[in-house]
């Protein structure tokens, strides 16, 4: 989701605030520009391991014009990423009750934007896809038998789950990996009910699969070929047709 707001900056011709050269932010950052004859700003906020809290968010929204696109999976996933001890999952809550925080997210904003978006976790590529072997996140333990054992102990020991053969089962069904964020996806598409004006998810999944030639080397995540293909899918799903030039205008 940076990656994507900073290419929307480029579009706009604008600079992000200072703010945003911070990995987590304390309130949004933005930017400003026009989109061929209107004016758009760009917040953007980022929460490592949770949506919450909303109120940098809501102060900022307005009911007539504001547009949310919001983004959370493998971030809650495990290991969480940046963190020294590998065994705390801090993303859990979110994980085990992704459903219930899709819907505080939406009920808390919703009210005062236009429209909410949510948008679907990338494919994975290369070793990242694998739920065993050598996927990075097991590279620090010899095998399977002691990534689960250090997830399962972590969940314990925080009082996460108090039941060790539900910990593990939650362990194995929340580690990174291509086939566990499918099922978060699944899940974020099947939260999605326009009955409660949940509009579907912008699909970033499908446009990811099988383009891992889009990544740098070393990276099989972010896709930064694409980006501009990418922005291209959240702006058209609000301004059909806005996004011709996108390729001529930002640098690929």
């Amino acid at each position: 989701m940076r990656n994507v707001f900073a290419t929307f900056c480029v579009l706009l011709n604008a600079t992000p605030s200072d703010v945003c050269q911070q990995r987590i932010t304390p309130e949004p950052c933005f930017c400003s520009g026009r989109l061929k004859e209107t004016s758009v700003r760009v917040f953007y906020y980022l929460r490592l391991f949770e949506f919450e809290p909303f109120a940098p968010v809501q102060e900022r929204l307005d009911a007539r014009r504001s547009i949310v696109f919001a983004g959370m999976s493998m971030w809650i996933t495990w290991p969480t990423p940046a963190l020294s001890d590998l065994k705390m999952w801090s993303g859990f809550a979110a994980w085990s009750g992704y459903e219930m925080t899709l819907t505080r997210m939406h009920n808390a904003l919703f009210p005062k934007a236009r429209a909410v978006h949510v948008v679907t976790s990338h494919s994975l590529c290369g070793w990242a896809r694998e739920c065993t072997g050598d996927n990075y996140p097991f590279r620090t333990w010899a095998n399977t038998s002691e990534w689960l054992s250090a997830c399962t102990q972590g969940l314990v020991l925080r009082s996460e789950v108090t039941d060790r053969t539900l910990a593990t089962a939650c362990c194995t069904r929340g580690v990174r990996c291509e086939s566990n964020i499918q099922d978060l996806n699944r899940r974020m598409k099947a939260w999605a009910d326009p009955l409660l004006k949940r509009t579907a998810p912008i699909d970033a999944y499908s446009f990811t699969k099988d383009q891992c030639w889009a990544n740098e080397v070393g990276d099989n995540i972010h896709f930064r070929r694409l980006l501009v293909d990418e922005l291209a899918l959240y702006v058209e799903r609000v301004w059909p047709g806005s996004t011709e030039g996108f390729r001529a205008r930002t640098p690929r």
